[in-house]
């Protein structure tokens, strides 16, 4: 220790049972962060900021809130400025100018009155961390968030950790809470369409990780019909890029085929001049690792998600939205059928009648998704009402990559029979986030005459609370099943959003578009 707090200080404040370390490091998270014993932590920081030793104990009379205050009592400036100048190297600088995710001009408005270094942003916001004042470099992300997500990063403050390791190692870093305000501030932006960004090729090589999540074959197979009815040629590559200036390459899902397929062999060159179908929810570790590349392209990036392609504009990446619809002949286009042998092995299945009355189906309900804390909670809560009608779960937990064929999965066709026999479909969202989900919700939700109940979702022009699903608070979802379910004017509100539904999916088939 090179500052004036000796071991036997701290012995003695660990001995006074006035300190309480596990209350403390909750209370600062910056302590873990700082790598330093909590209890050496409050003598020579904490106290100085005023900061509690438990729970229950007044702010210390010492308090000091500025970082120059530090200096008058040992060498606590020094240390910190030592910290920081580790990390503020040119390279560093470098790598954030590149990454586009500190914002001078959020920085200024958020913490522009109350600045410790005025003529350095950036190491304002690492010094501003040592003295337990946790300012955020953007919109998005959070550095709260990140140190309570990432309980391992110590010794380092969590922007630059990102930066510079937990970008690459595919660590999620935006705060969902901070995802939804965003992107709902952002939804009415205007975006680009699809011939805005690929209207300039005539051929087009659509590339997809085969070692991959099942579905986005699915999707890869989708954007090569989508964009032959367009007037396009196209074909789906193999591993190696299409170098011929007249062809786009076209990479579904980057964050498969270019952070762990084939892609990692492509150079910047090839990289920057592909396109890209995004698919994942911003708050994931999926989308952290394909940002990086969506960020490279000089074509533009098509998503599957209206809300996101509005928030990629905003923070300046040209995006359009591509929707998922059941194009005839396509992979989205599926016949009525028995469901598939796995299915009707391991659960007993109700009668399909397929009719186009929705008080006539005989499932009440149908919830599919990948089981988690959250949704387990939820679910519990309202098994009483779920109890009193007929109800399809499948609610697997994956702890391994999702495979075809594998036999806890329910695969689109299936649920897509299943969801043409049930009056209600049920939308939890994995987390936090407002993202929705549009293979769900209109795919499996609109387009098959199942009317949805979710929680809220992220604004969007093609889906409209009220008009083509019903959106609950999640504490009152249960109230909600019970009231569409159980009472002659549920089943009207059902009935007449079911009918909107059949309106929307007419003109698609006519080919008019979304």
């Amino acid at each position: 220790m090179s500052h004036s707090i000796s071991p036997e200080q701290i012995a003695a404040l660990k001995a006074s049972g006035q300190f309480d370390e596990a209350w403390y490091c909750e209370r600062y998270p910056d302590v873990r962060a700082s790598g330093m014993d909590p209890a050496e932590h409050y003598l020579w920081v904490g106290q100085k900021l005023g900061r509690k030793a438990n729970r229950n104990s007044e702010p210390s009379s010492q308090s000091l809130s500025k970082l120059d205050c530090l200096g008058r009592e040992g060498d606590g400036q020094n240390y910190i400025s030592d910290r920081v100048d580790e990390v503020l190297t040119d390279d560093f600088r470098l790598k954030v100018g590149i990454s586009g995710l500190f914002d001078e001009g959020f920085y200024v408005a958020e913490y522009g009155n109350d600045l410790l270094v005025s003529n350095d942003l950036l190491a304002d916001m690492m010094h501003s961390y040592y003295v337990g004042n946790l300012r955020d470099p953007n919109q998005l992300f959070s550095v709260e968030h990140y140190q309570v997500v990432h309980k391992d990063v110590v010794n380092i403050h969590p922007f630059a950790h990102y930066i510079l390791y937990g970008q690459s190692e595919g660590r999620a870093a935006f705060s969902p809470k901070k995802v939804n305000k965003f992107l709902e501030a952002n939804s009415n932006r205007k975006i680009s369409s699809v011939s805005d960004i690929v209207g300039h090729y005539q051929k087009i090589t659509v590339f997809y990780w085969q070692d991959g999540n099942f579905f986005l074959s699915d999707v890869a197979k989708y954007v090569r019909r989508y964009l032959e009815d367009r007037g396009h040629t196209v074909v789906i590559g193999g591993e190696e890029p299409d170098r011929d200036p007249e062809v786009l390459n076209l990479i579904v899902a980057p964050h498969e085929f270019c952070a762990c397929g084939p892609g990692q062999r492509w150079s910047d060159k090839d990289l920057e001049r592909s396109a890209y179908v995004a698919t994942e929810q911003w708050h994931t570790n999926w989308f952290a690792l394909s940002l990086p590349y969506l960020k490279k392209t000089k074509v533009g990036v098509l998503d599957l998600n209206p809300s996101s392609a509005s928030g990629l504009m905003a923070i300046g990446i040209n995006a359009a939205f591509l929707p998922l619809l059941p194009l005839p002949d396509s992979c989205f286009d599926i016949p009525n059928a028995p469901l598939g042998q796995q299915v009707r092995k391991l659960k007993f299945v109700e009668n399909f009648n397929y009719s186009d009355q929705i008080s006539d189906r005989p499932y009440d309900l149908v919830f599919v998704a990948v089981l988690n804390d959250r949704r387990a909670e939820i679910l519990s809560k309202i098994a009483p009402i779920l109890s009193k009608y007929k109800v399809f779960l499948h609610c697997p937990k994956f702890t391994r990559p999702v495979k075809k064929g594998d036999p806890d999965v329910l695969d689109f066709q299936d649920f897509v029979q299943i969801a043409r026999n049930s009056k209600l479909l049920l939308n939890i969202h994995q987390g936090e986030s407002h993202y929705l989900e549009w293979q769900r919700m209109f795919l499996v939700g609109m387009m098959q005459g199942c009317v949805t109940l979710s929680e809220p979702n992220t604004p969007n022009p093609y889906m409209v609370p009220g008009v083509n699903f019903v959106e609950a608070e999640t504490e009152r979802l249960g109230e909600t099943i019970d009231f569409l379910l159980g009472t002659e004017s549920g089943l009207r509100i059902m009935r007449e959003i079911a009918k909107n539904n059949a309106g929307v999916k007419a003109a698609i088939l006519r080919g008019e578009a979304i």
